[in-house]
């Protein structure tokens, strides 16, 4: 066998590297069975290598130095194939390279590309979706480059990363598996003008996204959305930059959002979870951002679920909207001009369900000039509003035909305005101006 290595190894490089620089090389490379390995090398433009290794124990490294090269890499595509290994290297401009990996577990595929408009599409498990303890690891340099990437089954790992501006992300796990579990997408990119799409499927998985030292990104990411999920994790972080944008959907139970857009203006967060006992925590620095937050479920019962936000800048407004019972909102906004408006149960939308109630909204301003707006629909809730400053405005309501409510409401400062409603029996309303 290892003469068959060693034979294979020199076929590529006779082929790829016939001269130095050479123009529209090929070399197209098959191997199967056990423990084999394949390095393919050329250096020039227009370059193509195609690469078909089935079997288990086997290696591939394939690299292309120049522009508009193409690597096409196909490794294991026998069922119960495994512990395979690819690693595709290209340093240029307009490159692609595909790698296709099937087997049944324990394989790793690893892309890295520097130049501009560059693609890489990595593709693990896409006929058999038995797959488990996948590693994909992508890195991009450049400008305008772009992935894709697709994982099935359980404990599957992707680690990707872009440096630079107007890159893509796409990345797909377990979309198409019921009952995947413990899969972990952690996505990278530092720059202007990225975009990341994450799609993520089935239970204890686990996805971290980071937009950092960039204006205008856009991450997008889904967990859960077919079938629902529990005990799932999201961590978003847009750092140090303008006109970003996250927009974060999660279904399922025990399910955990993390967002945090910081130290920079006019960014935008959208943030919808659906299920129970779920925790949403979302933080904002800077002026003239923009929070949307929504706890809902129109089909099956939601209740316990917990939203904690902050807010510190100027000029800053926040959307809530909790349904059903006991859940909690607690909200904070620092500076001026901020705005907030916090439905429980109350213009949502959905048709309300019996028993409502228990549901919990603690909201602080600090500053000038501030608003603040709050509905809620249920029985035995509470409304806790501090605004400290002058020149804020309140106005709340709880709603008709229910008992056992409590509001207080404190504004300490000068010039400023409460309108408070409560319908009910049972009900206790505290007020204080200063």
């Amino acid at each position: 066998m290892l003469k068959k290595v060693l034979t294979t190894s020199a076929i590529a490089l006779a082929l790829a590297s016939t001269s130095a620089y050479a123009v529209g090389n090929t070399a197209t490379i098959n191997q199967s069975g056990l423990a084999n390995s394949v390095t393919a090398s050329q250096t020039g433009n227009n370059n193509t290598e195609t690469i078909d290794q089935d079997g288990s124990n086997s290696s591939i490294e394939a690299r292309q130095n120049g522009d508009l090269n193409t690597a096409t890499v196909e490794q294991g595509l026998v069922f119960g194939a495994d512990n395979n290994d690819v690693v595709s290297k290209q340093t240029g401009d307009a490159n692609a390279a595909t790698i296709t990996q099937e087997g049944s577990a324990d394989n790793t595929a690893k892309s890295f590309q520097r130049g501009d408009k560059n693609v890489a599409t990595i593709d693990q498990q896409v006929v058999h979706n038995n797959g488990e303890d996948d590693i994909v690891v992508s890195r991009q340099s450049g400008d305008e480059n772009k992935f894709t990437i697709t994982q099935q089954a359980d404990n599957n790992e992707t680690d990707s990363a872009q440096t630079g501006n107007r890159n893509s992300a796409t990345i797909q796990q377990a979309i198409d598996v019921h009952n995947a579990d413990g899969n972990l997408i952690t996505n990278r990119q530092n720059g202007d003008d990225n975009t990341a799409t994450i799609d993520q499927g089935g239970f204890n998985g686990t996805i971290v996204s980071r937009q950092v030292a960039g204006n205008g990104n856009t991450a997008t990411i889904k967990q859960n959305v077919l079938a629902g999920g529990n005990n799932n994790s999201i961590n978003s972080n847009q750092h140090d930059g303008n006109l970003n944008v996250a927009t974060i959907n999660q279904e399922g139970s025990d399910n955990r959002i993390e967002s945090v857009q910081g130290n920079g203006d006019k960014n935008e967060v959208q943030l919808d979870q659906e299920g129970q006992n779920n925790f949403l925590r979302q933080v904002q620095s800077g002026n003239s951002n923009f929070a949307d937050i929504e706890q809902l479920d129109d089909s099956h019962p939601i209740f316990d679920n917990s939203y904690r936000g902050l807010q510190r800048g100027n000029d800053n407004v926040a959307t809530v909207k909790q349904f059903d019972r006991k859940n909690t909102t607690t909200n904070v906004q620092l500076g001026n001009r901020n705005d907030i408006t916090i439905y429980q149960n109350s213009d949502v939308g959905l048709t309300l369900p019996a028993n409502l109630g228990g549901n919990t909204i603690n909201s602080r301003q600090d500053g000038n000039d501030n608003t603040a707006y709050i509905n809620q629909d249920g029985a035995e809730s509470e409304i806790r509003l501090l605004q400290e400053g002058d020149l804020n405005d309140a106005k709340l309501n709880q709603a008709h035909n229910t008992q056992g409510n409590f509001m207080s409401v404190k504004q300490l400062g000068d010039s400023d305005n409460a309108v408070v409603n409560q319908f009910g029996s049972n009900g206790n309303i505290t007020l204080v101006q200063n």
